[in-house]
């Protein structure tokens, strides 16, 4: 597995929900069968996003990106698309009042993960 590979393609790993941030990443393995993630992947929206399958969200109060993924999509796990698409570096930090973030809608949530999976087979 020296070129790694993704989770979800290793039968001795569980498999991750759709939406976990971790498919993103490749796993590889050391000798001593341990398994690691390879973090340093960026994906990229620029030009990719049409402007019909996202919305403008103006932050009302400070809020995690997860209680605000839970908001939109009912789910947590999608926290890492908002900051991604959003291009934002340190999704430690609460977005504040009034900042507009792009948000895509959540009837195209699977396209756009079908668009970073793509990505991410074709080595990008």
């Amino acid at each position: 597995m020296a070129e790694g590979s993704f989770r979800n393609d290793i039968k001795q790993l569980s498999k991750l929900d759709d939406f976990a941030f971790e498919n993103i990443f490749k796993v590889y393995q050391e000798e001593g069968n341990y398994y690691f993630y390879n973090i340093l992947k960026t994906i990229n929206f620029d030009g990719v996003l049409s402007s019909d399958i996202y919305y403008d969200y103006t932050i009302k109060g400070e809020i995690p990106y997860t209680a605000l993924s839970y908001e939109i999509y009912e789910d947590i796990k999608l926290w890492w698309l908002i900051v991604v698409v959003n291009g934002i570096n340190n999704p430690v930090e609460f977005p504040k009042r009034g900042t507009v973030l792009k948000i895509i809608k959540p009837a195209y949530v699977r396209e756009v993960l079908n668009i970073i999976n793509q990505q991410l087979k074709n080595g990008r």
